[in-house]
């Protein structure tokens, strides 16, 4: 049981000490796909041609009707669809804006974190560090064992039901669906 634990616990600090490897990674730049839809999408004639569509469609008063639509709504949705595909398209364009701008940024942002665990922990000194982390590992096992301890009687209702009657089965499934460990 102390080994599940203390396993990722080891590993996570395995990691915060490799960090400084990491940290000196450098920025990635991002594909010239990417760059590539963000130029399209900044041309001009682009976005007259956007726009004109936009007006075409909203001003078309002769486009079919739909079965069980009125004339008004055949005319009134292409304009909305537009107007959403391409609020929905900027939406996407700044988010990935967003990334691109933050990717150079991480190795910093890495750098500053490990930073300031490391001085963090060496204000602690390693009998600190140890406590603390013997501290976290005495607090699962407890949580463990007080979870395990509490919910004996209804596992042991649980083990109890009948298999071979369809509301012991029922009973039994429903009961395995609070407590997953039966």
């Amino acid at each position: 049981m102390l080994a599940l634990i203390a396993r990722p616990l080891v590993f996570g600090i395995a990691l915060l000490l490799a960090g400084p490897a990491q940290a000196q990674a450098p920025a990635t730049v991002p594909p010239e796909k990417v760059k590539q839809l963000f130029d399209l999408l900044d041309d001009p004639s682009v976005k007259a041609w956007v726009a004109e569509q936009r007006k075409q469609d909203a001003g078309s008063p002769g486009a079919p009707a739909a079965a069980g639509a009125s004339p008004s709504d055949a005319a009134a949705a292409p304009g909305r669809m537009n107007t959403m595909a391409s609020s929905t398209l900027d939406r996407i364009k700044h988010h990935i804006e967003r990334i691109v701008r933050t990717l150079p940024l991480l190795p910093g942002q890495f750098a500053r974190v490990r930073a300031e665990t490391m001085e963090d922990m060496s204000s602690k000194g390693p009998a600190g560090v140890f406590l603390l982390i013997a501290m976290f590992i005495a607090a699962g096992l407890a949580l463990t064992w007080a979870t395990y301890k509490f919910t004996r009687p209804f596992r042991l209702w649980i083990i109890a039901q009948p298999k071979d009657t369809p509301v012991g089965r029922a009973r039994r499934l429903a009961g395995a669906r609070f407590i997953p460990a039966c």
